[in-house]
């Protein structure tokens, strides 16, 4: 099956970790640390009895006050990605949402479109290894066994982790 909630027979475990007013180049620099880092998060439960099966970064919004160039934001959350692909794990890309920064400041707007498209070239080209998977925010909806054969995790549980 395409994985998911019915193959995990309804177990489903979530976790979260949020870093409010944190840029992208901000979390790549903290990757390793135990209490805010992606790798050390990932790492250790990769440990557990139940594994991650997705993780969702949405990283990017914080960048556009301090960032100009789109392509940097885009290499730093590329590299959240795949630091989760490292350990196995797929990961879904979500766009920059629009914010009211953006509405104040309309080169930000411009840059975050462009952060998204990049986002969703590099998850569409062989570089993602097929690991990671774009959706426009907010999420309708998503299919794991819809997007390039990733399904959720099978046998004890999924679980999935949201990086923000």
């Amino acid at each position: 099956g395409g994985g998911g909630c019915d193959e995990a027979k309804g177990k489903v475990v979530v976790r979260h970790r949020g870093l409010p007013g944190w840029t992208a180049k901000q979390m790549v620099a903290a990757a390793d640390d135990d209490v805010a880092g992606l790798r050390s998060a990932v790492k250790q439960i990769s440990w557990t009895s139940t594994p991650l099966s997705l993780v969702i970064i949405l990283a990017g919004t914080n960048d556009l006050a301090f960032e100009p160039d789109p392509t940097a934001i885009a290499r730093s959350i590329i590299t959240l990605h795949e630091m989760c692909h490292a350990y196995g794990v797929p990961t879904l890309c979500v766009s920059i949402p629009p914010s009211q920064f953006q509405s104040m400041y309309p080169d930000s707007a411009a840059i975050a479109t462009e952060v998204s498209r990049q986002l969703q070239l590099w998850c569409s080209s062989d570089e993602s290894n097929a690991c990671a998977h774009f959706v426009t925010f907010p999420i309708a909806a998503w299919e794991p066994s819809s997007s390039r054969g990733h399904g959720g995790g099978g046998g004890g549980g999924v679980t999935t982790s949201l990086f923000s």
